[in-house]
């Protein structure tokens, strides 16, 4: 057993590793910083951390794990949210075997699956199946707005699941945008080529081609979730 885990960021990422560290019993204690001291002793006071501090310093202070997880919103947290999830770590070079192992231990005991993969193929994986469909998500909106203001009154099921996402917190996609900009920028100009190809077989009235691009997408999708 670990004797303190620090986490940097009490919000649904942190706040739900807190709690799924307290019910493993993976550490004796569980410090959260953050720099508003009411919300961290409110997640104190719900148990979803043993000890609070608002200077980084001290909160670090003889900790075996240091997780940084912001921004936060930690009301929505729960125990279950790794259980059977996806967990990258990106280890370097000059980290110690030993330490990317307790790395490794910590999200396995919190239920994560864990792969391995260097920083560059995590950035073009996440741009691809993350970061892309949140570009695609606020411009859909924006373009929704910018054409009718009132048109998401008549929005049905199909366009609230897809939009979904764009109530992503800004600040954060903006700095995800300026930090894995090349992945994204290129992701961005391979799907803009597919809309092409989708935009030439409507013109061209090209049934077998769009019946072809759907029941691909249909299968595929299908397969994901099946």
């Amino acid at each position: 057993m670990l004797n303190k885990i620090t986490i940097i960021g009490v919000g649904l990422i942190g706040g739900s590793l807190a709690k799924a560290i307290k019910a493993t019993k993976l550490a004796n204690l569980v410090c959260g910083y953050g720099r508003d001291q009411s919300r961290l002793e409110k997640a104190k006071k719900g148990n979803i951390i043993d000890e609070l501090s608002t200077d980084m310093a001290e909160a670090i202070k003889g900790a075996d794990i240091v997780v940084i997880a912001t921004p936060v919103g930690f009301e929505v947290s729960v125990p279950d949210l790794f259980e059977d999830k996806k967990v990258i770590i990106t280890p370097l070079e000059n980290n110690a075997p030993e330490s990317t192992k307790i790395i490794h231990d910590m999200w396995s005991a919190v239920g994560a699956d864990v792969d391995f993969m260097s920083p560059e193929s995590h950035d073009e994986l996440l741009g691809m199946t993350s970061h892309l469909p949140h570009m695609l998500a606020f411009s859909l909106v924006n373009y929704l707005v910018s054409q009718n203001p009132t048109a998401s009154i008549y929005a049905g099921g199909g366009f609230k699941d897809f939009s979904r996402i764009a109530s992503g917190d800004a600040v954060m996609w903006r700095d995800i945008c300026l930090q894995n900009k090349d992945q994204i920028t290129d992701h961005i100009n391979g799907y803009q080529a597919t809309l092409s190809e989708l935009k030439d077989a409507i013109n061209s009235d090209n049934s077998q081609k769009l019946e072809l691009l759907f029941r691909t997408a249909k299968n595929t999708r299908d397969s994901w979730v099946g």
